[in-house]
């Protein structure tokens, strides 16, 4: 699938002053896990950090995170519906959050690794394939708030190495992905002939 961003581009690293996180998605829980987020985000230990969770995208459950945030009256949730360029999201923030409880190899996965931003994720999907834990990003174990909290903790006790990690993130995935994936893919079946 098209990543739709220039993958010779890569953004500026946002400011360091505030921790902006973007979690782009569709807004289904069952599907995107965001709901997994509110179940520790409410802890004192998370409310007095400087971190924005930057949630880009609309679905089923808009509201609903809308209402968990302020049940748990988690002040670092910011909704900014969907973005037309993708690009755009990577200018400001320094990581990705994909609490997914499903996934392939996500297109938004891709593009925060070409924009060389910091992945935190679930193993779920392909997101193992692309990303070495503690080392060019942050894997949870499991898509449950113990193990999506951990994978969070760990990545910000790494915080000042963001920047380095994220572009260890854009090689792995720039040694993963052809250039040209189909003059790859005619190279691979010549080969097979």
């Amino acid at each position: 699938n098209p990543y739709h961003i220039d993958r010779s581009i890569v953004p500026d690293w946002p400011s360091d002053n505030d921790t902006q996180i973007a979690i782009p998605s569709k807004l289904l829980f069952i599907h995107k896990g965001q709901d997994i987020l509110a179940e520790f985000l409410d802890k004192k230990e998370w409310k007095t950090q400087n971190i924005t969770f930057n949630f880009y995208g609309s679905g089923p459950d808009e509201q609903n995170l809308r209402d968990l945030a302020k049940q748990k009256n988690i002040e670092s949730f910011k909704l900014h519906g969907r973005v037309d360029d993708i690009s755009d999201i990577w200018k400001t923030n320094h990581a990705l959050l994909m609490p997914s409880r499903m996934e392939g190899l996500p297109i938004m996965l891709v593009s925060a690794m070409l924009s060389a931003r910091v992945p935190i994720l679930t193993d779920i999907g392909g997101h193992a394939e692309v990303v070495a834990d503690n080392k060019s990003g942050f894997i949870a174990a499991d898509p449950d708030p113990k193990s999506v909290e951990d994978a969070l903790k760990r990545a910000m006790d790494n915080r000042a190495n963001w920047s380095e990690i994220g572009q260890l993130a854009r090689q792995q995935i720039l040694d993963f992905l052809p250039e040209n994936p189909v003059d790859d893919f005619i190279r691979k079946l010549e080969n097979l002939a």
